[in-house]
C-alpha cells in the first residue's frame, strides 16, 4: 500500500494558507515531534510531513490562541491501533501511523484523499483540546466528550481556517468506512453523524446567519447543517462561547 499520497494531501492543506510570520513556537505551549519507525512505508509518512513542517504549523496555530502553561508535544508515532489519542502522564497527542494505513485504504481518489487529510486534521485538533483541557486543569465539567467537542469546535474556528473542511472529511471518512461504529477511535471517542452534526452547528453559528450561509455554504450543501437547524446555531455558539470564555479568558492571548 503507498501511503504518501495522503500524506502529499495532508501537508499541502495546511501549508495553502500559513500563518503570516510563521516561526519556531514558543514554549511551553504545543510542540512538534516525529517519531522513527522502522516500517519504511511510515518512514516515508514521516518524511515527507516532517519536510512540509505540518506539526509545526498546527502547533503555531494553537499557541497563538491559547497560552499554556507547560508544553505538549503533538507527535506521529508507532502505537498499536489507528487513531489521535492524547497521553495525559506524557503530555503528548499521538497521531498513530496507522490512521494513515487505514483512511490511504478508504480512499477512492484524490477527493477522498482530500476529505482523509481533513479528518486528520479534525482529530489532531480534537486530541490537543483534551491536551488543553488536561493541562490547564479545567473542571469536571469540561473533560467530558461534550465538552472536548465543544472546545474542538472553537479550535476549529479560530486557530486556522479549516473548521469546514475538517467536519467534511469525517463525514466523507463516515461514508466510506463501513466499520465505523466499530473503530475503537469513534467507539472512544463517541463520534457519531449526530455529534458530527452538533459540531457542525456551532461552527456554522460562529458567524451570524447570513455570513455564516456564505462562508460555510458546504455545511448546508452537505447536510451536516439542516435548513431547520440554521437559524438556531448562532444562539448554540454563543451558549458555548459564554460557557468556554469564561474558562479560558486568563489563558488568551489578549
Amino acid at each position: 500500500m503507498r501511503i504518501l499520497p495522503l500524506a502529499t494531501v495532508l501537508a499541502a492543506c495546511i501549508l495553502a494558507s500559513p500563518p503570516s510570520g510563521a516561526q519556531t513556537p514558543p514554549r511551553p505551549g504545543f510542540v512538534a515531534s516525529y517519531q522513527a519507525t522502522d516500517d519504511a512505508s511510515h518512514a516515508e509518512v514521516r518524511a515527507h510531513i516532517q519536510s512540509g513542517g505540518f506539526l509545526e504549523q498546527l502547533a503555531t496555530y494553537l499557541n497563538r490562541w491559547i497560552r499554556l502553561p507547560r508544553a505538549v508535544t503533538l507527535q506521529l508515532a508507532e502505537c498499536q491501533e489507528s487513531g489521535v489519542e492524547y497521553d495525559a502522564a506524557a503530555k503528548t497527542v499521538n497521531a498513530c501511523y496507522r490512521t494513515f494505513d487505514r483512511f490511504q485504504g478508504l480512499a477512492q481518489g484524490e477527493t477522498d484523499l482530500r476529505a482523509a487529510s481533513g479528518a486528520i486534521h479534525f482529530m489532531l485538533t480534537h486530541g490537543a483540546a483534551h491536551a488543553m483541557v488536561d493541562v490547564l486543569a479545567l473542571p469536571q465539567s469540561a473533560r467530558s466528550e461534550e465538552g472536548v467537542y465543544q472546545l474542538t469546535a472553537l479550535l476549529l474556528v479560530n486557530t486556522y481556517q479549516m473548521a469546514e473542511t475538517s467536519l467534511r472529511g469525517v463525514q466523507r471518512v463516515m461514508e466510506l468506512d463501513t466499520t465505523w461504529a466499530q473503530w475503537g477511535y469513534a467507539r472512544r471517542h463517541q463520534l457519531t453523524a449526530e455529534r458530527l452534526r452538533g459540531l457542525a452547528c456551532l461552527v456554522y453559528g460562529s458567524a451570524p446567519e447570513r455570513e455564516a450561509a456564505r462562508f460555510y455554504a458546504g455545511l448546508r450543501e452537505s447536510g451536516l447543517v439542516s435548513a431547520a437547524r440554521a437559524p438556531r446555531c448562532r444562539a448554540e455558539h454563543i451558549r458555548v462561547i459564554e460557557v468556554w470564555g469564561v474558562r479560558l479568558d486568563r489563558y488568551f492571548h489578549h
